[in-house]
């Protein structure tokens, strides 16, 4: 705005149940409370830490709160601990076909760039080669994998990506890994069903946003998760 001298934003008022202080918080708005029956989950799960969120009224709030679970679950539930108050930014990412194909693209890219154009256009990688140039609005690469990624070596710094191209004879998959800021890192399989390899490969790049160049990592001590 016009004059304003830094950002700020106003939450939507909300309270925060949760078994920590940390969280995870299950979050509702102060006019539309718990029903009785996740006041009784919330005894199960032992939800008793409160965070408030743009509440203007905390107090009155907090004695509603009291009063529903007294007269559903008979003060089963030890008192609501408020926790320090804190503005709370809590997103669900799903990766969609454009994101998955995106990160697809750039993971088979930098297998093309390193292998060379032969490797790239063995059959070994034909689906995940078909889903970047034909998929549909619903599909995508199919072996981009949510689960736990392998660490990247040490950065310089996290104002950066980091891309590496692992196969381990063994294993049978040759793996491309795509990450962001030194925070996400994505791991795409580019291969289906096996891909039998007699050499070892593992290239780690830093791409510096400080420095705007591209350098080698070391990927000693690195654990290896494909």
């Amino acid at each position: 705005m016009p004059g304003e001298k830094e950002l700020r934003a106003n939450g939507l008022p909300q309270v925060g149940f949760s078994a920590t202080p940390e969280g995870p918080y299950s979050w509702f708005t102060p006019s539309v409370l718990p029903t009785d029956e996740e006041f009784e989950r919330f005894a199960s799960e032992g939800r008793r830490f409160l965070h408030f969120i743009n509440v203007k009224n905390e107090d009155e709030v907090a004695n509603e709160i009291s009063r529903r679970v007294r007269g559903t679950i008979s003060g089963r539930l030890p008192p609501f601990v408020p926790v320090e108050k804190s503005f709370q930014l809590e997103t669900t990412a799903q990766m969609g076909f454009r994101f998955r194909r995106a990160i697809g693209k750039i993971g088979f890219n930098l297998l093309a760039h390193r292998l060379g154009a032969d490797e790239a256009l063995k059959g070994t990688y034909d689906a995940v080669r078909s889903a970047i140039l034909k998929g549909g609005a619903d599909e995508g690469p199919p072996f981009l994998l949510d689960s736990p990624t392998p660490l990247a070596p040490p950065l310089p710094h996290k104002d950066g990506h980091v891309l590496a191209l692992l196969y381990e004879p063994g294993i049978f998959k040759m793996a491309a890994v795509v990450g962001f800021f030194g925070q996400s890192n994505y791991l795409v399989i580019l291969n289906s069903p096996i891909y039998l390899r007699s050499e070892f490969v593992e290239e780690w790049f830093f791409f510096d946003l400080r420095a705007k160049k591209v350098s080698k990592l070391d990927p000693t001590g690195a654990p290896r998760r494909i």
